[in-house]
């Protein structure tokens, strides 16, 4: 699997690739599993300095680095999140009104989920050899074309199988 130079995990990849409390179909959990042991084996992905991504991870993942494949891949970060070689550290800034200042201020992207644009912030900060990859939340498809627009890159992994979500 081919990945951006920077990758920008959602969290519903890792809930996807453990296969559980999901909606996602077996194929789609591959696709997962794929994706972010290719991204470990090579390394290059980011997270934000004010910590919020490795919060939203801890909340639906595990630090032991199982069950899941998704739960391996968060060890993983955890382990090595502060590995300039392995990991881009950017910061983003708190806004009142967009969340963050480096979330595009295009009205096309007002109805965008709040608390994933944490991801999209950090897509910006992070330039256009970056991208968001999503498993299958809608709401990353919704607006594809407007946050292309504005210079985020987004790969839905499991296209066929986008559903609103929650996380």
């Amino acid at each position: 699997m081919k990945l951006a130079k920077i990758c920008i995990v959602e969290v519903n990849v890792g809930i996807a690739a453990n296969g559980r409390d999901t909606h996602v179909s077996l194929a789609c959990q591959k696709t997962c599993v794929e994706m972010l042991m290719a991204l470990r084996d090579r390394g290059g992905f980011a997270m934000d300095d004010n910590g919020l991504i490795f919060d939203e991870y801890k909340a639906y993942l595990n630090f032991e680095g199982e069950p899941g494949v998704g739960d391996v891949f968060f060890k993983w970060v955890n382990d090595v999140q502060w590995d300039g070689t392995m990991c881009c550290r950017k910061s983003i800034t708190p806004h009142a009104s967009r969340v963050f200042e480096e979330f595009p201020a295009d009205p096309t992207l007002a109805k965008f989920d709040r608390s994933d644009r944490k991801y999209a912030a950090l897509a910006k900060e992070c330039g256009t050899d970056s991208a968001v990859y999503n498993a299958a939340d809608s709401d990353w498809k919704h607006h594809e074309t407007s946050f292309a627009h504005n210079g985020i890159n987004v790969v839905n992994l499991c296209p066929g199988e986008l559903k609103d979500c929650s996380h």
